[in-house]
């Protein structure tokens, strides 16, 4: 049957049998893509071009089951919706895990820099950064419908994007609000301003 997705995601969300129903179908669309890209890549291994291909495999976003109060998708800048798996595998990646934020933004500047761009001219074309060169304490900038986050070391600065609101609000990455660290948010004045002046020149 079809599904209001946008009447469930403006509301409270599903109904708990609907909201069941709904994360099993969900898992099953998961199994049936890690079949199907297991069987793709099983077959590209026997090729002779497989050890000189760079692969690699993520997610635009998550997705929530009101783990933590949402539903879907772009509602909130929670856990289950921002953070998602990436795996690389080809020459120039040495086996390893990197437990620290990236963004898709990076995918484009590392497989380019892997090809022979040099990383001078790097902000020409992206704001991403390598993968295989980690800039500490890098912000990033994700985006919802109505507000964007501005990831910093202290947490998620939330900036709506709407005009019937104006206050920026600080959470920690599991998307509880810090009502009382206004130090974090003067502190990042500068990428806040710049965010906006951003946001501005690409509205007009």
């Amino acid at each position: 049957s079809e599904l209001d997705y946008v009447a469930i995601t403006r509301n409270e969300g599903p109904s708990p049998d609907l909201l069941q129903a709904l994360f099993n179908r969900y898992r099953n669309a998961i199994y049936h893509a890690d079949d199907v890209a297991g069987r793709v890549l099983e077959h590209f291994s026997r090729s002779p071009l497989y050890d000189d291909t760079i692969i690699i495999v993520t997610g635009d976003h998550g997705e929530e089951f009101l783990e933590c109060g949402f539903f879907g998708h772009t509602s909130a800048f929670t856990p289950p919706q921002v953070r998602v798996p990436m795996l690389v595998r080809g020459p120039g990646f040495a086996p390893g895990c990197e437990d620290r934020p990236t963004s898709h933004l990076d995918i484009p500047a590392t497989l380019l820099e892997l090809l022979g761009a040099h990383s001078s001219i790097r902000p020409y074309w992206t704001l991403g950064q390598n993968l295989l060169t980690p800039v500490e304490g890098r912000k990033r900038v994700i985006s919802g419908w109505n507000e964007l986050g501005l990831w910093t070391p202290e947490g998620i600065i939330r900036v709506p994007l709407s005009i019937l609101e104006f206050d920026v609000e600080l959470y920690d990455y599991e998307w509880q609000i810090k009502h009382d660290d206004l130090s974090a948010l003067l502190a990042e004045r500068e990428a806040l301003e710049r965010l906006g002046a951003e946001c501005n020149r690409f509205l007009r």
